[in-house]
């Protein structure tokens, strides 16, 4: 029946909680009884059929109710009358009903501390109910009916979903910011206060004070369930100064020491596995790509390996194949196309080494390199050069890189600098790379500050990301690295690309020949003397995890190295000097255009036009380099790149200062965004001038 309660206490919010108790109590039963069962047959008024309570079976059940629980053994159910006559009903298929028109005042008289009763009771009610939840649900959805089967299977899932919301909370409050957990005391306020309001309409009285005891009874109570649930075997009672406890005698102990310890392990892991759980879907704990985790679990497959073993395999999977016993050799007259060749054929699963010993190598076409995992190494600077007769409309003496393909999709919510995942709704399944790019608009425009160049393209906000998870259902990508850029929901673009990843060039030289020239006569002349010549040395083009080290790069046809598409390049130990053609319209640049996360390091550069940092590139590093030219931030929204380190020694004949900006007014690229340059590591010297005409320091 429906129960009201009386209760003499000096305790007001006791008074409240058990109002609350039995207002919750009306509409659960209310709700369970159209299915033809209730979840307990508890209450100060509860009748049964004379058939039942004379059964023989029945008495005993009352009476000697024995449960059994592979972690507590076998102990005899002590204090939960209403519940062994519930399963004795439930199991023998028996109607139950709950009347709420028939009111019953249960008068309590229990006085103490609010917090000690408001955990010790739920403790004997939850333990109770639990204590009979793996019986009730191995009766099956047949015998039960399918909503009882699945309230009494809530039982054991309520007691963790009822805490995600308020630690989402927290975790999102401690990794992003404090405004989730205001917006959650706000809409928790908002449901409990609806939920009070219904309460109010079946007749039972509310208070203010039960906006906070729903929370209360939801959190807390939800601990002292999962403690319960965990301890079954633990049974005490106690009223009016009487109490009940369960004596160890009175359970058949599992024959083993750890036995004792077993409810306390179980507790403590499966609370570290649901903060854990919550910790990853909402990104503040990041778990290793999916390829990286079978990776390792192959290497680790077959359990008589070492690790000292497994780094060994490791290493040795790498093949070194000797160019020259592949009939590349110093003298040919082009060893290029017979490079490219090998290159087709290789096992692309495989990391693999071309190795070219010392000599002199000529080319007349580009070595192009699309496939991951591929190192080109020479003898070192000056003993495996490469004498390169490469023209016009070639693009590069030495070519590395992929291709962007199909647009996936939009934005489905901004996105903002320094975040690591993003929503997006693609057409197809990412890959590991993606492209998102913007429009320009007035108004960025209008906010960057260019006074002249006002165009909607090329776009100044584009930005290269690496995958480290994606979720589908939820549209959500992870980032490797945090985002660089802001983007518009709905306006960025989200394109799949195809980098080629881990290609390694070094120890070369790599010398562009010019016969109507001598690189000395044109060494500060910043014009485009050979057009036909204008090709780079390398180039690196939507290509990741790349890096060139120890290549001596000598008069290159245009740009000694050029980085466009690239993302997390590292250019290492070279030596560059000069260029043919240094004039306008963009040659002899030591290049960054849209490159992100990259590093210029330990190098020397003199004789070519700029350094240049240009057109999206963000999260990039100059640093520890010794440079005869500028470093020239071009323009193009370049942003977040890093200088430090760098000791300029720039000849009076070289036309800029160390440091050059692409001004407001310019017409060839909107300014640049904001660039960290760590002036106190910045070192300028002035090299004295040539005393005749002709002679250099």
């Amino acid at each position: 029946t429906n129960e009201a309660a009386f209760i003499h206490s000096k305790s007001r919010w006791y008074k409240e909680w058990f109002n609350l108790k039995f207002g919750q109590r009306h509409q659960l039963f209310q709700a369970h009884s159209l299915s033809r069962k209730v979840m307990t047959l508890t209450g100060r008024l509860s009748a049964y059929r004379t058939q039942i309570v004379v059964k023989e079976s029945f008495i005993r059940q009352v009476e000697n109710d024995i449960i059994t629980d592979p972690m507590h053994g076998k102990f005899r159910f002590l204090m939960g009358d209403d519940k062994s006559t519930w399963f004795y009903l439930l199991k023998h298929g028996w109607d139950m009903l709950y009347i709420p028109d028939a009111l019953c005042v249960s008068l309590e008289s229990r006085d103490g501390r609010f917090w000690e009763l408001s955990r010790s009771l739920p403790y004997r009610w939850f333990g109770n109910t639990l204590r009979n939840n793996s019986r009730a649900l191995k009766l099956g959805p047949r015998k039960t009916g399918w909503y009882i089967w699945y309230a009494i299977l809530e039982q054991r899932l309520i007691m963790w979903t009822s805490l995600v919301g308020v630690t989402s909370a927290l975790i999102l409050s401690i990794v992003y910011s404090w405004w989730y957990i205001l917006f959650f005391v706000v809409w928790v306020i908002m449901v409990r206060l609806v939920q009070l309001f219904v309460i109010a309409l079946f007749g039972h009285p509310v208070d203010w004070r039960m906006v906070p005891l729903l929370l209360y009874s939801q959190w807390i109570g939800a601990l002292v369930k999962i403690k319960a649930f965990y301890n079954l075997a633990d049974q005490n009672w106690s009223k009016n100064g009487s109490a009940l406890q369960r004596n160890d005698h009175q359970r058949v102990h599992i024959n083993s020491p750890i036995v004792k310890w077993m409810p306390k392990i179980a507790m403590f892991s499966t609370a570290t596995l649901f903060v854990t759980i919550l910790l990853i879907t909402h990104g503040a704990l990041k778990l290793p790509p999916l390829e990286a985790i079978k990776n390792f679990l192959a290497s680790a497959g077959n359990d008589s390996m070492s690790l000292h073993a497994t780094m060994l395999k490791a290493k040795h999977s790498l093949e070194v194949i000797d160019l020259s016993k592949r009939g590349i050799r110093p003298g040919d007259k082009d060893v290029a196309e017979k490079i490219n060749a090998v290159i087709e054929k290789l096992d692309p699963g495989k990391v693999v080494e071309l190795y070219l010993p010392a000599g002199l190598y000529t080319l007349r076409h580009p070595i192009r390199i699309s496939r991951d995992r591929l190192i080109l190494r020479g003898a070192g600077k000056g003993k495996t050069v490469l004498r390169a007769f490469v023209k016009r409309p070639h693009h590069a003496v030495i070519e590395v890189g992929g291709k962007r393909l199909h647009r996936l999709g939009y934005l489905k919510r901004n996105l903002f600098h320094n975040q690591t995942r993003l929503f997006a709704s693609f057409s197809k399944p990412p890959t590991p790379f993606l492209l998102i790019r913007q429009p320009n608009d007035p108004l960025f425009l209008q906010a960057l500050g260019t006074k002249r160049w006002h165009r909607r393209y090329p776009y100044l906000r584009q930005e290269i990301v690496e995958i480290l998870d994606y979720e589908p259902l939820l549209s959500k990508v992870y980032t490797k690295r945090p985002i660089l850029t802001d983007f518009s929901a709905g306006k960025a673009e989200v394109f799949a690309l195809e980098m080629t990843q881990k290609v390694t060039l070094r120890d070369f030289t790599l010398i562009q020949v010019n016969a109507k020239r001598n690189i000395r006569a044109v060494r500060h002349v910043y014009r485009n003397l050979a057009p036909d010549l204008e090709v780079d040395a390398i180039d690196l083009h939507y290509a990741a995890h790349c890096s060139v080290e120890n290549v001596e790069i000598l008069q290159s046809g245009s740009h000694p190295v050029s980085l466009d598409y690239a993302y997390d390049m590292k250019l290492k130990g070279l030596t560059i000097d000069g260029s043919w053609n240094k004039g306008k319209k963009g040659n002899g640049y030591v290049r960054f255009a849209r490159t992100f996360y990259s590093l210029f390091t330990d190098s020397t550069v003199k004789n070519i036009r700029h350094i240049t940092i240009q057109w999206s590139s963000a999260g990039n590093r100059l640093s520890h380099l010794v440079s005869g030219v500028d470093i020239n931030f071009h323009g193009g929204f370049a942003h977040d790149n890093r200088v430090d380190h760098i000791r300029f020694v720039i000849p009076a004949e070289h036309k800029w200062k160390a440091f050059t900006f692409c001004p407001p007014d310019a017409h060839w690229a909107p300014p640049d965004g904001k660039n960290l340059i760590d002036q106190k590591t910045i070192t300028v010297i002035t090299p004295p001038k040539p005393l005749l005409k002709g002679l250099t320091l």
